[in-house]
């Protein structure tokens, strides 16, 4: 694999500077494709929060959404991001936010912190049934 030309695709570049690029162009040089199979699944802490990717196409199916914007972030919900999930529910069908709550830096938000923040402002601000919360 030309893991240059993967990196620009994958995150849009390929310096260095960027820490998926540079995290990816240092892995091995072996890479393994073909049909994924699931097994099972395996709990920890985050399994609360899990949605898995079929039960979200019939979430969207169900509520007959035909444009979804999907939303990640790492940290608890601001104004800016309250902007931009605001912004696409003006002007699409649905949001799915997906807030990246496994392994993070020291002083990073915990995870129960960040989706009880979402919870919260889906509960309390958005339209609920144009929000799909998922991790």
């Amino acid at each position: 694999i030309d893991k240059f030309k993967a990196s620009k695709k994958i995150f849009g570049t390929t310096s260095r500077k960027h820490p998926g690029v540079n995290e990816f162009l240092n892995k091995e040089e072996f890479f393994v494709g073909g049909k994924t199979i699931f097994i099972k699944k395996i709990k920890n802490i985050f399994s609360k929060y899990e949605i898995f990717p079929k039960d979200v196409k019939n979430i969207i199916h169900k509520r007959n959404f035909k444009t979804v914007v999907g939303f990640q972030t790492r940290n608890v919900p601001h104004k800016a991001h309250e902007y931009l999930i605001r912004n696409s529910i003006e002007n699409y069908d649905a949001i799915l936010i997906q807030p990246l709550i496994g392994k993070k830096k020291i002083g990073d938000y915990s995870a129960d912190s960040i989706m009880k923040s979402f919870k919260n402002l889906i509960k309390n601000y958005l339209p609920k049934k144009k929000v799909i919360l998922s991790k």
